[in-house]
């Protein structure tokens, strides 16, 4: 794994590929966590966790198969660090998506999303959308719904909900169908299979993630336009594919601040020291047309 500093330049090369310690398997990796003093990897594959310093060297690993017990393994997407200590992931699993704890060894549950069972084969099912914030609480949401909510412990009435109930209920139009369609046509024939046949959704989805700021409030994504939703949209577990250029600014309140728009592609991970003038520059990856991604920062006034 390479890891790249605040003006982009390679800082340091950490593990290698492999199963030996401090080793990783390509296909296990998705992210990079950085806390204030280490550098923490989760290997799906491998079902564990390793631990580096910020220079590179291995200070030690987890077992995450072991943490989950006999019920199996760990699939998380989403990984971050915990505010007070471990690792926070969205679990994959056919007994529920939840958020989820990863700390000394054990898992802990924080919230269990509602919702309903998948479709043969369906295409953007509704899917959660979620953010820790810096006081450990939780924003949650669906794709399929025009409403987040903050909460403290999974139970508890919400802090506040924010809610945009003039995008709620929009049906697909055939010319989205068939794009939709064309797509999965695209996909198979890319991996040299046959079309299969799809379950497509009743309606287009309304947002895509959420972003917590260090100093509070979120960022809330809306999804894009099906019409322009690409190949990624198709993916497996995660949303990313469905994410639009704008995102909805609320304060520590839920109260609606301004939409900012961000550079098509771009996919933010964290919020990083604020720039002159108090604004804060965004961290993430961005995607060009081909697929190709390379690490960039985005400042708010420049994506405006």
């Amino acid at each position: 794994a390479l890891v790249f500093g605040p003006q982009g330049r390679e800082v340091t090369r950490i593990g290698g590929l492999g199963e030996g310690p401090g080793e990783f398997t390509p296909q296990g990796i998705s992210t990079v966590v950085a806390t204030d003093a280490t550098l923490v990897v989760p290997d799906i594959q491998l079902q564990r966790v390793t631990r580096f310093t910020l220079e590179g060297q291995l200070l030690d690993s987890e077992d995450l198969a072991a943490a989950a017990g006999p019920e199996g393994g760990v699939f998380g997407v989403g990984w971050q660090a915990h505010p007070q200590g471990g690792l926070v992931l969205l679990e994959l699993s056919p007994r529920g998506q939840q958020v989820l704890r990863f700390l000394d060894g054990e898992l802990e549950s924080l919230h269990t999303f509602d919702l309903p069972p998948p479709e043969p084969n369906q295409i953007l099912p509704p899917s959660p959308v979620w953010a820790m914030d810096p006081e450990a609480r939780l924003l949650v949401g669906r794709t399929d719904r025009a409403e987040v909510s903050l909460i403290a412990r999974e139970g508890d009435d919400p802090i506040w909900t924010a809610r945009w109930p003039d995008r709620e209920g929009t049906e697909l139009s055939s010319q989205e169908e068939e794009h939709l369609e064309e797509l999965v046509a695209e996909s198979a024939q890319a991996r040299g299979m046959p079309p299969v046949s799809v379950t497509l959704p009743g309606e287009a989805p309304i947002l895509a993630g959420a972003l917590a700021h260090p100093e509070g409030g979120v960022w809330v994504q809306r999804a894009r336009p099906v019409s322009e939703m690409g190949l990624s949209a198709l993916q497996v577990g995660g949303t990313e594919g469905f994410g639009g250029q704008i995102w909805d600014v609320l304060d520590s309140q839920g109260r609606g601040v301004e939409a900012v728009r961000l550079p098509l592609g771009f996919l933010p991970r964290s919020f990083g020291p604020a720039e002159a003038g108090g604004q804060s520059c965004l961290y993430g990856i961005l995607e060009d047309d081909v697929g190709i991604r390379t690490a960039r920062r985005v400042c708010p006034q420049e994506g405006r």
